[in-house]
């Protein structure tokens, strides 16, 4: 009777523990995941579990803030405002849902920036797993000396679809440029 107690005792024990060795290699793999997120380089208000900027993307960006236009007063204050306006773009870019704060980090001082707007989530069709891709940065105007004025254009690389955002930063006065809420 005794020997049958402690088989049955270390029968449970067995069980119990692979039952907590599967648990543990579900944790491990969610963590694997974590740091896989946390090693893509990107700051921590840009990562996202599932949906990762790619270095097309990423490149689409900087090529569309490298182009000159005919105005130097415009292209200067690109100039001064492309490190900016690129982070915010691959931010908005991946925005999946309504609760991302990702945008506050580059709004100007008073500002909120309201993600209901973000390209993505009119994209009824788009894989919301992935970042839209921005296709063009355009419209460049000068309202202000301190003010620069442009559009974005983002389009779903899987379904097609394309989204316009209108945006504007401002000059603040330490000489870091900011956006100001969607226009």
């Amino acid at each position: 009777m005794k020997d049958m107690i402690i088989l049955s005792s270390l029968a449970l024990m067995i069980t119990g523990c692979a039952s907590v060795n599967s648990g543990l290699t579900t944790f491990n793999e969610g963590m694997a995941s974590l740091n896989k997120t946390l090693a893509s380089g990107l700051p921590a208000n840009q990562r996202r579990v599932g949906s990762f900027i790619t270095q097309d993307q990423e490149f689409k960006i900087k090529s569309n803030l490298a182009v000159k236009t005919d105005d130097n007063s415009i292209n200067q204050a690109i100039a001064e405002a492309s490190s900016v306006i690129e982070s915010f773009a691959k931010a908005e870019s991946c925005i999946n849902n309504h609760l991302d704060s990702s945008l506050e980090l580059y709004t100007a001082p008073g500002g909120k920036m309201n993600t209901s707007y973000a390209p993505m989530m009119p994209m009824r069709y788009h894989d919301k797993t992935k970042c839209v891709s921005v296709a063009k940065i355009q419209g460049w105007f000068m309202p202000a000396r301190n003010a620069l004025q442009f559009e974005i254009v983002y389009v779903s690389e899987n379904s097609g679809e394309v989204q316009k955002r209108g945006h504007e930063v401002v000059k603040q006065p330490n000489g870091e440029w900011l956006f100001t809420p969607q226009i």
